[in-house]
């Protein structure tokens, strides 16, 4: 059973590991949806698919049947989605001066796309869509499951 898109499994996502992330912020919305989106131990998390890298599109399931929507538009959702979760994070925990200056730092320039923040990490989220695949072993062979 997948999850769809906003309702994901996020029980082994820890408060140590988002606090990690914080620390190392320029890297942490890729990592972070590559760690749910892609992970393969949690399939139940993969709900957004793309095979074509030249495709405007991307597919995603809604919980009840996959859609398919313009690429920027599901990518930019899911950003701000984990930019929300970090940004919890920090509001919520007891995070090192330095790291949450850091923190603060790529916020201004994630939401104002200063030096591309936003864009690289559009970018880096889609590779990291597009390099998901899950590996299945059937009857001794393996076989490839975009």
């Amino acid at each position: 059973n997948i999850n769809g898109l906003g309702n994901e499994n996020m029980e082994y996502i820890t408060t140590d590991y988002l606090k990690g992330l914080i620390a190392a912020p320029y890297n942490a919305i890729p990592k972070l949806i590559n760690d749910i989106h892609c992970n393969p131990n949690h399939v139940e998390n993969h709900n957004v698919k793309k095979t074509n890298r030249k495709d405007k599109y991307i597919t995603y399931y809604d919980g009840y049947k996959w859609n398919y929507a313009d690429k920027g538009d599901i990518l930019d959702k899911i950003l701000d989605s984990k930019m929300i979760l970090l940004e919890a994070t920090v509001a919520n925990e007891d995070i090192e001066s330095k790291f949450k200056d850091r923190f603060d730092k790529f916020q201004d320039k994630y939401y104002n796309n200063i030096d591309k923040v936003k864009t690289r990490n559009r970018v880096d989220s889609e590779i990291a869509i597009l390099n998901s695949k899950r590996v299945l072993k059937i009857d001794g062979g393996l076989k490839i499951v975009t």
